[in-house]
C-alpha cells in the first residue's frame, strides 16, 4: 500500500450554515492570524483553496453533493521554530444526512483543523466526531469470512450488483502480537498460508488491524486498512491501488469518490453482513472456526507426510 489516505469524519455547521455552498463559502473565507489561547503559539498564513467545484455523485443509493478544500498553515510556538501544515477536508451532504467532513487529521487535530477554518478557533467547538465502531469480533469475522469461503461474502443485502468479495487480506495483526501478518487468496490452499494463520491465532485474543482488498461489481481492487488503536480508530485507504470506474477522474475527484465508496458504501455493507452473524457468530462460529483451522493443517500435512513417503518408496525401488 503506496498512498494511503487516514482521515477522520465529522459533522455540525455553525448557525446559519445550514447548506453544503454556505459552509464552503464560509470555510474560503479570508483567516486572519490566530493567538491560541494563554499565547502558547499564533496561527498564521491560515490559507484554503478549492480544489473541486460543488459536484455530485451516486455512492451507495444517495445522492452525494461534495467538494475538495485544499487547507495550509503554520504554528508559531511562543519559543519554538514554525510547523506547517497541510491536508484537505471535503466537505458533503447527502438526501439522508447534514453536512459532513472527511478530514485528513486525526482527533483533536481534526478538530482544531475545523475550528480554524470556521474562524472558531479559541471558542466553543460545533463539530463533533461521527465515530463508527469496528469491533474487533466484526474484524475477526472478516477475517474469517476470507478463509473459510475463499473472500466470498454473504449476498444477504439482496442486491447482487454491490455483492462484494475479499481478494486478499493484506495484514492483520492481534491485540497481543505486535506481529503483522499477511496472507494472500492465491496460496489459500498452501500449508505456509494455514500454518502462518494458525501462529497467529495462537498469539492473540481477537483482531485489532485488517487490511483487506476488496472487489465487488464496478471496481475490482479497493484497498484499505481498519486499524482499531486504544483511542481513535481509523480506516486508510490506498487510493494508489484502486482499480475501477474513477480511474478516468483527476486526482482530487477520484481521492473524493474512492474515500465515499470506502467509507459509506462498503463499510456500511459489511458492518450490516456482520449484524445478520453477529449472534451465531459469537455464540457458536468462532471457536468452530478455530477449531476448523487446526483440522485443516492436520489434513494438509497428513496428505504431504502420505505423498513424501510415496515418493520415497517409489525412489527406494528404483533403485534396487
Amino acid at each position: 500500500m503506496n498512498n494511503l489516505e487516514k482521515i477522520t469524519i465529522w459533522e455540525g455547521t455553525p448557525a446559519g450554515t445550514d447548506s453544503l455552498k454556505k459552509v464552503v463559502d464560509l470555510l474560503l473565507e479570508h483567516k486572519a492570524d490566530i493567538i491560541q489561547k494563554g499565547g502558547h503559539a499564533t496561527y498564521k498564513n491560515i490559507n484554503v483553496t478549492q480544489s473541486t467545484e460543488i459536484n455530485n455523485a451516486i455512492i451507495n443509493d444517495m445522492n452525494i453533493c461534495y467538494t475538495k478544500l485544499d487547507f495550509s498553515f503554520d504554528v508559531v510556538p511562543k519559543d519554538d521554530d514554525p510547523v506547517n501544515y497541510q491536508g484537505y477536508v471535503i466537505a458533503f451532504s447527502s438526501d439522508r444526512s447534514s453536512v459532513r467532513y472527511f478530514v485528513s487529521e486525526n482527533g483533536v487535530m481534526a478538530q482544531k483543523v475545523l475550528q480554524l477554518l470556521f474562524n472558531n478557533y479559541n471558542k466553543s467547538t460545533f463539530v463533533r466526531e461521527f465515530k463508527k465502531d469496528n469491533h474487533a469480533d466484526f474484524l475477526f469475522w472478516l477475517f474469517a469470512n476470507y478463509i473459510n469461503n475463499n473472500g466470498e461474502l454473504d449476498s444477504t443485502t439482496n442486491n447482487s450488483n454491490k455483492q462484494l468479495q475479499i481478494r486478499n487480506v493484506n495484514a492483520i495483526r492481534g491485540s497481543i502480537s505486535e506481529r503483522i501478518t499477511t496472507l494472500s487468496a492465491k496460496s489459500n490452499d498452501d500449508i505456509a498460508n494455514y500454518i502462518s494463520v494458525l501462529s497467529f491465532l495462537l498469539e492473540t485474543d481477537e483482531v485489532d488491524k485488517l487490511g483487506l482488498a476488496i472487489k465487488n461489481k464496478d471496481n475490482e481492487l479497493i484497498e484499505f486498512v481498519i486499524d482499531r488503536p486504544r483511542t481513535n480508530q481509523t480506516v486508510s485507504v490506498d487510493t494508489s491501488s484502486y482499480v475501477g470506474t474513477y480511474d478516468n477522474k483527476n486526482i482530487n475527484e477520484k481521492t473524493c469518490l474512492i474515500l465515499f465508496l470506502v467509507h459509506l458504501e462498503i463499510l456500511p455493507q459489511l458492518r450490516s453482513l456482520y449484524l445478520i452473524h453477529e449472534e451465531t457468530w459469537i455464540n457458536s462460529e468462532r471457536d468452530s472456526f478455530l477449531k476448523s483451522i487446526g483440522l485443516k493443517i492436520k489434513d494438509k500435512v497428513d496428505t504431504l507426510t502420505d505423498n513424501l513417503s510415496s515418493k520415497l518408496n517409489e525412489a527406494d525401488k528404483k533403485e534396487a
